[in-house]
């Protein structure tokens, strides 16, 4: 459980036990949780997301001008940090892959536009061979 308030814990619309009853059982509050929405020339959707104090916040998704995802990507303090998906302009999935602590972290998958697996990488072996 979080709480999510787009102003300030103090403008919050809560009664005054309420948070303090969150603040006893320390429960999350995300301050000035403000959504973000840009619109290509064509009036659809390019981005979707959350910020706290400037930063993203959870899922992002970007799309491309035809209104099809083109990416959706998780972040906690600003940073990367979970699911990475990339998607082809037709709407299959292009690549996968997880991030941890601001790393690559897991198997990344690669997909061909007709949706079949190109390849398998592990993010820490690729990474250390880069090394």
């Amino acid at each position: 459980v979080k709480v999510v308030v787009r102003s300030g814990f103090e403008e919050m619309k809560a009664s005054p036990w309420e948070k303090e009853d969150a603040m006893h059982e320390d429960i999350p509050i995300h301050n000035f949780l403000v959504p973000r929405a840009f619109i290509h020339d064509n009036g659809r959707l390019k981005l979707r997301g959350n910020s706290i104090d400037g930063k993203p916040e959870g899922v992002f998704e970007r799309y491309y001008p035809s209104g099809r995802m083109s990416e959706r990507i998780t972040y906690r303090d600003g940073e990367m940090d979970g699911v990475f998906e990339k998607f082809h302009p037709n709407g299959r999935l292009a690549e996968k892959g997880h991030y941890s602590d601001r790393q690559l972290d897991g198997p990344w998958e690669f997909y061909y536009e007709t949706g079949r697996l190109q390849s398998m990488v592990d993010a820490l072996l690729a990474v250390d061979e880069a090394a």
